[in-house]
């Protein structure tokens, strides 16, 4: 059934138990791709992880639906997960974000790196593009909200976010010599807010390792085989997604 997502809960009409749908993008997919009509039964998806099965009760300068149920979305991880990558080509970060949107990820952050090869100087984003993708994915997989994107940023102010339980850094040489790895700390990350850093395609430089290690971060390694910079994040996301779903020491 086709879901529409919401930042909030503006929409609601609670006196009258029904919904009102009033911006262009909605209205525009609602009336004229999906061409529903009265009566055509649809998800309403707000921010707060609340979804309302809805009927088109009319369609004029708006679209009017009534609720006919109201849940909350389940579907969310127990942990929530961001996703830092090394600036990488776009067709690479598009596939990405397609299956970290699929895996549950919360918000995914570009950031300009010393061996990435593009640089914010150069960096276009085309934020409509980006906002279909995680709308459209979010759609399919039935997310409760949808995934935060983060404009690309420097190392620098990278560096200065702060605001999470625990920052991991991924290293090869960490997976090699199995100093670390993920499911060392799987029993520890439900409910938690786990930051995950993966270098562009030219890795990491001893240098930014430094500044990582000195700002809070723990190196992991993602095992002895070498994962191209649009693989690790899946891995990432399908090892952590596991740990606070289902692990148990």
């Amino acid at each position: 059934m086709q879901r529409y997502f919401f930042k909030d809960n503006s929409c609601l009409d609670r006196l009258n138990n029904r919904i009102i749908i009033n911006d262009k993008e909605n209205f525009h997919h609602i009336k004229n791709v999906m061409r529903m009509k009265i009566g055509d039964k649809l998800i309403v998806c707000t921010n707060d992880m609340q979804e309302y099965l809805c009927e088109i009760d009319s369609i004029t300068n708006n679209v009017f639906l009534n609720i006919l149920e109201e849940h909350h979305n389940t579907n969310e991880l127990k942990a929530n997960i961001t996703i830092a990558q090394g600036l990488v080509r776009r067709e690479k970060k598009e596939e990405v974000l397609r299956r970290l949107v699929e895996l549950g990820a919360y918000q995914y952050i570009p950031v300009e790196m010393e061996r990435s090869i593009v640089h914010l100087n150069k960096y276009n984003e085309n934020i409509d593009r980006i906002n279909t993708i995680i709308k459209e994915c979010s759609e399919q997989s039935e997310r409760g909200i949808l995934m935060k994107y983060l404009e690309a940023i420097s190392f620098k102010d990278f560096i200065k976010l702060n605001d999470y339980d625990y920052k991991f850094v991924c290293y090869e040489e960490s997976g090699r010599s199995n100093e670390h790895s993920l499911k060392s700390y799987l029993d520890k990350l439900k409910d938690k807010k786990i930051l995950v850093l993966v270098g562009p395609e030219g890795g990491i430089s001893n240098k930014e390792l430094e500044i990582l290690d000195n700002n809070g971060f723990i190196r992991i390694g993602l095992g002895k085989r070498i994962l191209r910079t649009e693989t690790a994040p899946l891995f990432i996301m399908s090892v952590l997604g596991y740990g606070v779903e289902f692990y148990e020491d």
